[in-house]
């Protein structure tokens, strides 16, 4: 992909990460932005599992992590996926059928179960590449902003920002 299509897509991401570094809030203003709800989901990965997978129903989209990764990990597998949103990547060919099951049944569903059965080579390597580095500025960008609300403030420091 072209070095400006990734900047401008970085550049337009910059819009919706919330001055706390939040990565819930990151995430629900870009939903809000594409019109289409997004739920994080942690689940229960088996070793054969892709770290993460974006599966995109009629009406929200879901972004399933490992429910035991770490706040950072879980931030860099997240922005990854929201990364292949941003660049206009279409959802990896094997979710559909879990999305379906996704759309009926989401509440109780399992997902673990129906992740083994998706691979992560969907993507082609470049879209992979794209979205990594896409999605690791982002995670980034997440932790700098979440640094920088927690640091301590005083007027002085306020004014040589």
């Amino acid at each position: 992909m072209k070095a400006r299509t990734l900047r401008r897509s970085a550049a337009s991401a910059q819009r919706f990460i919330p001055a706390s570094g939040d990565l819930t809030e990151f995430v629900e203003a870009l939903a809000r932005s594409r019109g289409r709800p997004t739920v994080l989901l942690g689940v229960a990965f088996d070793a054969e599992a892709p770290s993460g997978v974006w599966i995109v129903t009629d009406k929200r989209d879901y972004i399933a992590y490992p429910n035991d990764a770490s706040a950072a990990r879980k931030a860099a597998i997240v922005c990854h996926e929201v990364a292949h949103m941003l660049l206009g990547h279409d959802p990896p060919p094997g979710t559909e059928g879990l999305a379906s099951l996704a759309a009926s049944a989401a509440p109780t569903l399992d997902l673990a179960v129906a992740i083994r059965l998706l691979a992560r080579h969907g993507y082609a390597s470049e879209q992979e590449a794209d979205a990594e580095g896409l999605g690791t500025r982002l995670a980034a960008e997440l932790a700098r902003r979440e640094r920088l609300a927690r640091a301590p403030r005083d007027r002085v420091y306020d004014r040589m920002r």
